[in-house]
């Protein structure tokens, strides 16, 4: 009989897991005070953020009697590959082709693509992660980068 697992208790067992890690290694940094943040001020407030959600997540999983739905591998991988593609390639092509990258393979994970509603959020989105990252927060990347190297 294979093992089925309830709705939710999977994702709150993960998320207590990562957590748990975070603050393990946060408390490897110097803490500090509220008034004089250590670098590991902040992983750790998020890593017990993380704990908490997962617990609340798991109580949520176990008295809910509903099974979870079977994983789909293709999202999961697309959206993965998109992250790694964009990493990769956002200095070497600029931020404008690495997001575009990013959407596409993303889109990807549908089966077929909507290529409209992919267009779509290219026109939209690439122009706002732009001016939020770029103008806004002044990450230095370029809009475009040609000179692959």
């Amino acid at each position: 009989m294979p093992f089925k697992m309830r709705k939710d208790l999977g994702a709150g067992l993960i998320a207590l897991a990562i957590g748990i890690a975070v603050c393990a290694i946060s408390l490897t940094y110097r803490i500090g005070t509220p008034a004089r943040m250590g670098p590991g001020l902040v992983p750790l407030v998020l890593g017990v953020v993380l704990v908490l959600s997962g617990i609340g997540a798991i109580l949520t999983g176990l008295r809910n009697q509903e099974l979870a739905t079977e994983m789909r591998l293709r999202p999961m991988i697309m959206v993965t590959l998109s992250l790694i593609v964009f990493a990769l390639t956002v200095e070497r092509l600029g931020f404008v082709p690495a997001s575009a990258l990013l959407i596409v393979l993303s889109g990807l994970s549908e089966s077929p693509p909507n290529w409209r509603a992919l267009a779509i959020l290219c026109v939209v989105l690439i122009p706002a992660a732009y001016f939020l990252f770029i103008v806004l927060l002044g990450i230095p990347a370029p809009a475009f980068d040609w000179n692959v190297r």
